[in-house]
């Protein structure tokens, strides 16, 4: 089953468009674009469902993930990742 976060996570990523200029010159940073491949990756390593994928000031993405385990509660699992 696929999260409806990553399917528009990854469409962001893929969607080749930039961020467009902020008024003062600087750039806007694209979260979902930045740590898109970084979620990708944990949730086909876990199996499991994505409940959040955080930039984080170290250059790393933070990836939170659901995994249903049998008969048992869900386990939640926290990767920081390469973006």
């Amino acid at each position: 089953m696929s999260s409806p976060i990553l399917i528009a996570m990854l469409a962001v990523g893929l969607s080749g468009q930039s961020a467009p200029p902020r008024a003062d010159g600087g750039a806007v940073l694209v979260a979902a674009e930045d740590c898109a491949a970084a979620a990708a990756r944990v949730v086909a390593e876990t199996g499991g469902i994505l409940l959040s994928a955080i930039p984080r000031s170290d250059g790393t993405c933070e990836v939170i993930v659901l995994k249903n385990k049998d008969g048992e509660r869900r386990e939640k699992i926290i990767r920081r990742e390469q973006p």
